[in-house]
Parts: structure tokens; C-alpha cells; sequence
């Protein structure tokens, strides 16, 4: 029965409404939106008002619904019902709270699992018949994920979080994208976790910059088996970035010069199973030492990754800036051992003209390569903090490629920055078919161009 102290524990259950369930703590392998620690910004909000409160939610991995939790302040007192909806609002499983604590996260589970489809969208609510609810206003300007589960923004193909006052009911309104703290506890079918990636490799970059690569943690098995739906790089311990599983290359930056750091990489398939870390790799970035002249790479960090294989006459390049004016004297690329030449090299404004032609190289052979130098008759002054094109036309293609080498960040070796394609609006750039101003962003590719670049005295 219900009265004005609020409902005692003899209470029937409502018609269509499961047996009572004990509360249990999350079995192993189970996801939910919100971690234990997660807490409300208002653990109690003054409204008295029977109400369901409720949240829109999908998987990326097809899986249970075992039961719902919620955040319990003082005040919301009384019998709480959970439930499991469908978009449309057909309620597939109800649940009633029992043994709750005075306050914090509750949990009750379904008397039998249901089953739900992958990227599809449900709901999963509770009814507070004392209302008191706990509210994070906003709480869902944006996404809440959580792999494999997610809570979409609000606005992102409807409402969330959702309220309905009165008796138990479908939640659709709405109100400031206020997040009322409603959970899910979820079973993905799959439950192995992917292989660990293999052959991590770390190399410092410049003074705040080393770059990683690896392979692919594996998932699955038989012909079903492939990368990892995800790659997690962590350093030191702390995770730094979150990638896509087909990414096999990261540049972290804005590090410390002089400075050791430990590096390990782990796959997470789309079911949120973590795998184990890979072998862990250290590196110490280079020291800050004043350069003159400068350039971006030097024989240890300027090494292709591939070989194009592509005979086309192609003009390619890279974009830069320097922190303070100066000369540019000569262009370095790298150069492979089936483009013969004759080289030549440029120097370009951000928007196209033509500032400088350096001298040809000729004479060159299969056995010529490496980075090698074009020089200017007379050395080319540069503003700073000035976007240049620097490239170089290789007729015989065969040039050298780092692929999505800029897709994420840029290279930082000051006083001289290689933007990322995300800043520069592509980087690097090449023109197939001849020699002149190149602009095509082709997959991100570092080209291996570059400039000794002479600062004007202080």
C-alpha cells in the first residue's frame, strides 16, 4: 500500500510487471552507460510529483538487457519500477526495485534477460511515484558513450533524457537536455576479447613529438576475423587517444623535450571487450637545442614508410610555417632509388604563386638515394607565422609515401611546423601529371619534402 510516507515493501506488483528481483552488483562482463562513480549535480531535485524518468540508448554489439539501475537521492521514496522500452514505446520488460539503500546507485534485474538487436534504439526507464528525482541540467548537450553502449545528445534523432508525470508510462518530454541519472545494465553476446597488437614501435619525432605504429589487435576467428573495432593508445598508464581499429599510426605531441615515455596499445572490439595491452615501448624525445640552420626531419626521424608505385610525373609537397622570419637556402626531399630525375624544387605562396626555383640535379642514379638537397641561387626570405608550399618534381614518380601521416596532427620541430590536414585544410600535396602547384591532399601522405631554413639573427 502507498500512503504519505510512501509505499511499504507487501505492495502487489502492478499488473504485467515481473516478480521482485534482488538488486545485485554488475557481473562480470556487463556494460552500463554511467560508472559507480558518476554522480548527479542535483542528487534530489524538488519536485514531488510521481514521475517516469527515462533515457534513449543503443549498443553497437547485439546483447541482454539484464536489468535497470538509478541514482536514488533523499526524498524519492517508495516502490520504483524499471523498464525496458522500445522506441515507439512498446514496453518490453518491467522490474521492481527491492533492497534499495538510502541513497546512491539501485539495481534491479529482469526475471528473464531480453534480447536486443545491435545500433538499434531503446529505452530504459524507472518510475519515482515520490518524485525527487536526481537531474544534471544540462546533461545531454552531448553523447554519452560508453562501448558499446551510447546515449545520443539531445537532439541527435530525438529527445534525451525523458520524463512522463503521473503513473508509469512511455517517457518522450523533455526538458533543458537534462540527464535524470536512468541506466541499463547490459550483456554483450560476444565476450572475447581481441589479440593484443604486435611490433609497437615509437620513434621521437622532434623535441615534443614521437610518433607510434603497430599492428592491428585481431578479433574473431575463421574467416570472420579482422582488426579490432578499435585501437586505444595509452602513455604512461594514462589513455591519450582513441582511434579507429583500420589506424595503425599516432603522433603524440605537446610532450616534454629530454623527457622517457612509456607507451602500450590495446584493441577493443565493437562488443566493449577490452584486450590485453601490447609489449610496452619507450622513447625519449629529442633535446631543444637551438638549430641554424633547421629543417622538419633529420636522417634518424625522416623515414618513409612505402615506396608509390606510380610512375607518373608528379610534383609533390608539403605545407609550413615558421615561428620567426628567416631564409630558406635549400630544399631537402627524399628521394628514391627509381626516380632518376632531373630534380627540381619550389617554393610557393599559400595561395599559389611561385616565390622561388631552385637549381636542377642531375646526374643521378639507382644507386642515389636518400635525402638529398636542391639549392636557391639565392636564399628565399620567409615571414613568420606565414603558411608556405615547399615541393619537389619527381618525372619519373616512383616518390617516397608515409600514408596518413597528417590525418591527426602535424609535426612540430620549432621554429618550424608541418600543419595536420585538420589545421591546414590537407597536408601533404601533390599534382600528378606534371610539374606546378600542388593541392591534392591524397590520403593524408607525408611526401618527405622539407627546407633548411636559416632564422635572421636575433
Amino acid at each position: 500500500m502507498c500512503g504519505p510516507v510512501g509505499c511499504t515493501d507487501t505492495e502487489e506488483p502492478a499488473p504485467g510487471t515481473t516478480a521482485r528481483t534482488e538488486a545485485s552488483p554488475l557481473l562480470a562482463g556487463e556494460r552500463t552507460l554511467f560508472p559507480e562513480s558518476a554522480l548527479p549535480d542535483v542528487a534530489a531535485e524538488n519536485d514531488g510529483e510521481a514521475v517516469e524518468l527515462g533515457v534513449r540508448f543503443r549498443s553497437d554489439a547485439p546483447g541482454r538487457v539484464m536489468g535497470v539501475r538509478f541514482y536514488k537521492g533523499p526524498g524519492n521514496t517508495g516502490t520504483h519500477t524499471g523498464s525496458l522500452w522500445t522506441a515507439s514505446g512498446s514496453r518490453l520488460a518491467q522490474v521492481t526495485f527491492t533492497n534499495e539503500t538510502a541513497s546512491g546507485w539501485q539495481e534491479a534485474r529482469f526475471a528473464t534477460p531480453v534480447t536486443i538487436s545491435a545500433n538499434t534504439t531503446y529505452v530504459v526507464s524507472y518510475h519515482a511515484p515520490m518524485g525527487h528525482y536526481a537531474v544534471t541540467e544540462p546533461g545531454f548537450t552531448s553523447a554519452v558513450a560508453s562501448p558499446p553502449l551510447h546515449a545520443p545528445a539531445d537532439g541527435d534523432g530525438g529527445n534525451n533524457g525523458l520524463y512522463h508525470y503521473g503513473a508509469s508510462d512511455f517517457p518522450t518530454g523533455s526538458y533543458r537536455a537534462s540527464n535524470y541519472w536512468v541506466d541499463v545494465v547490459f550483456q554483450p553476446n560476444d565476450t572475447t576479447p581481441p589479440s593484443a597488437p604486435t611490433n609497437v614501435n615509437a620513434l621521437a619525432t622532434s623535441s615534443t613529438s614521437i610518433d607510434l605504429t603497430w599492428y592491428a589487435s585481431v578479433d574473431g576467428s575463421g574467416e570472420v576475423r579482422g582488426n579490432a573495432h578499435a585501437h586505444l593508445v595509452y602513455r604512461n598508464g594514462q589513455l591519450v587517444a582513441e582511434l579507429p581499429g583500420t589506424t595503425l599510426r599516432y603522433r603524440d605531441t605537446g610532450l616534454t623535450p629530454s623527457t622517457t615515455y612509456r607507451y602500450t596499445v590495446r584493441g577493443r572490439d565493437l562488443a566493449g571487450n577490452l584486450g590485453p595491452p601490447s609489449t610496452e615501448v619507450t622513447r625519449t624525445t629529442l633535446s631543444d637545442a637551438a638549430c641554424n640552420p633547421c629543417s622538419l626531419w633529420d636522417n634518424v626521424t625522416g623515414k618513409p614508410q612505402y615506396l608509390n608505385a606510380d610512375p607518373s610525373p608528379t610534383e609533390v609537397g608539403l605545407k609550413f610555417r615558421s615561428d620567426v622570419a628567416g631564409t630558406v637556402t635549400k630544399i631537402r626531399f627524399y628521394k628514391s632509388g627509381s626516380d632518376n630525375g632531373p630534380h627540381e624544387g619550389h617554393l610557393w605562396s599559400e595561395s599559389g604563386t611561385l616565390l622561388a626555383t631552385t637549381l636542377a640535379r642531375t646526374g643521378e642514379g639507382t644507386s642515389d638515394f636518400g635525402w638529398r638537397e636542391l639549392a636557391f641561387a639565392t636564399p628565399v626570405p620567409l615571414q613568420a607565422n606565414t603558411t608556405y608550399v615547399v615541393s619537389y618534381f619527381a618525372p619519373g614518380g616512383y616518390y617516397p609515401v608515409t600514408f596518413q601521416y597528417f590525418a591527426t596532427s602535424g609535426l612540430d620541430v620549432p621554429p618550424l611546423h608541418a600543419p595536420s590536414t585538420v589545421e591546414a585544410g590537407g597536408n601533404g600535396v601533390r599534382l600528378v601529371g606534371s610539374s606546378g602547384f600542388p593541392t591534392e591532399a591524397w590520403l593524408n601522405t607525408n611526401f618527405w619534402v622539407d627546407v633548411v631554413f636559416t632564422p635572421n639573427p636575433l
